[in-house]
């Protein structure tokens, strides 16, 4: 890619170094990464399938599926949001592009998921016993899902450093969606009124679609999908558009 050329060692490097700066920061290092997931979707299942055994058939696959990629999706814009304010050192002393850094974070908090991945896939093969054309559709949901996480984390970042009190604006925000994207009920169950604005929300449909790849061997619906698109195209015009304009302020206000 052209907007990379003359950045991709310096990015490659990052995201190595910061996968590695995680993993020393705790005593089992990169085992962790596959222990605290695995741990998640012991105690999900534990709690919710034998315990309390709510829900009906199917209802910890559901569980497991909706909660595994909100985290990746919570985790990575609240990640990426700080990207700047983080990086203040740097980039108060270069001329480094400032995108670098919200990319960086994404890729990064990415390369973590992709384990996890891993793990969800080969239990969501085994509980819904199938493995089908549908998984084809997975790549590019994945895609798009990295794109939007990337294009609204670019656009938060570049507001915190100017609204340090955004920083709790998007917590709250993020706690709100937790329980308006699906993670725990079937959205597409709910009266037609009330699912029709609950997908307005994008994370509920990129929920929706892992949904029906993984557990239910179909492809995600085309239509819903139109919105997620719309806002990470819209997001990232934005971000672009305002990271010109605030070239030279930005600088001033990271030093705040």
């Amino acid at each position: 890619m052209k907007f990379l050329r003359g950045h991709r060692d310096l990015l490659l490097y990052k995201i190595v170094a910061d996968a590695r700066s995680e993993s020393r920061q705790l005593y089992m290092g990169f085992a962790w990464w596959i222990i605290e997931p695995a741990a998640h979707m012991l105690v999900l299942y534990v709690i919710f399938g034998l315990i309390l055994e709510r829900g009906g058939p199917g209802f910890v696959g559901f569980l497991l599926v909706g909660f595994v990629f909100w985290r990746w999706i919570d985790s990575s814009v609240k990640r990426t949001a700080q990207s700047l304010v983080q990086a203040r050192g740097i980039l108060t002393q270069s001329n480094l592009p400032k995108w670098l850094f919200p990319l960086s974070d994404v890729l990064s908090a990415g390369l973590r998921f992709a384990v996890i991945l891993i793990l969800l896939v080969g239990f969501a093969v085994l509980y819904s016993g199938q493995f089908g054309a549908a998984y084809w559709y997975l790549p590019a949901l994945l895609l798009l899902n990295l794109c939007f996480i990337f294009a609204l984390g670019m656009l938060l970042a570049l507001i915190v450093p100017y609204f340090p009190d955004a920083r709790k604006v998007i917590d709250n925000a993020f706690q709100l969606l937790f329980f308006a994207s699906g993670i725990f009920f079937d959205i597409s169950k709910l009266d037609s009124a009330v699912s029709d604005i609950l997908y307005w929300n994008p994370i509920a449909v990129f929920l929706s679609g892992y949904r029906r790849i993984l557990l239910d061997g179909v492809p995600p619906d085309p239509q819903t999908l139109m919105i997620p698109l719309f806002c990470t195209i819209f997001f990232l015009a934005l971000a672009a558009v305002l990271y010109r304009l605030l070239e030279q302020s930005l600088a001033k206000a990271l030093l705040r």
